[in-house]
């Protein structure tokens, strides 16, 4: 079974998974894992904050940047690419 959780900003998520809700003020962590020669897959924390504000600092990033962010909620781990869509 397909579920489609609808998060803050009307941002889908598509998964396998139970179908979870979140709110734009819940707490969560965006980090950039750097998964290149140099960073050896370190994960740097961009910042801890509520998840609109999470996702604004995501969307100013640099796409090469994007590429490598993932948002931790206290369930959950997902790459910002996955909520962002094209």
């Amino acid at each position: 079974m397909h579920y489609i959780d609808r998060l803050a900003g009307g941002a889908v998520w598509p998964h396998d998974g139970p179908m979870r809700t979140i709110s734009s003020d819940v707490t969560v962590r965006l980090y950039h894992l750097n998964d290149d020669d140099s960073g050896g897959g370190a994960a740097e924390t961009l910042i801890y904050a509520p998840l609109a504000d999470a996702l604004a600092l995501a969307a100013r990033q640099p796409p090469e940047v994007q590429a490598g962010l993932y948002l931790q909620t206290p369930d959950d781990v997902v790459a910002y690419l996955d909520l962002a869509g094209d």
